[in-house]
């Protein structure tokens, strides 16, 4: 039999529903980091990792770059450095979440795939 029982939140528990994440939003594009957003917006710790060398869109301080990245811890991180590369490692341990936007062949070469995120 199924169980019918409902949980009942009330409007104040969203907010804080992702509390005790921390997620790191690397990488380039509106898509990664909009998913980023909506998990700030629940209340996760999102820490931002800016590439020195970033695609065009959106413009860094623009209005929708601001929009996309409100709530969120930015660095800078140059992550094909090894040293850069080192420090992205160690903030991957200590996050619950990755959101990256890459396509499948750029985050292989930039170390980012699963089984070597592990």
């Amino acid at each position: 039999m199924a169980d019918t029982r409902r949980i009942n939140l009330k409007a104040d528990d969203a907010p804080h529903t992702l509390a005790d994440l921390r997620v790191l939003d690397v990488g380039s594009g509106v898509g990664g980091s909009y998913c980023a957003l909506l998990m700030a917006g629940l209340g996760a710790e999102v820490v931002r990792i800016e590439l020195p060398v970033r695609p065009v869109y959106p413009p860094m301080g623009s209005t929708v770059w601001t929009a996309l990245n409100r709530g969120k811890k930015c660095v800078t991180l140059d992550i094909t450095d090894a040293r850069g590369y080192d420090v992205l490692m160690g903030l991957v341990d200590q996050s619950d979440i990755l959101v990256h936007g890459f396509l499948p062949r750029s985050a292989i070469e930039l170390g980012l795939q699963y089984n070597r995120l592990c």
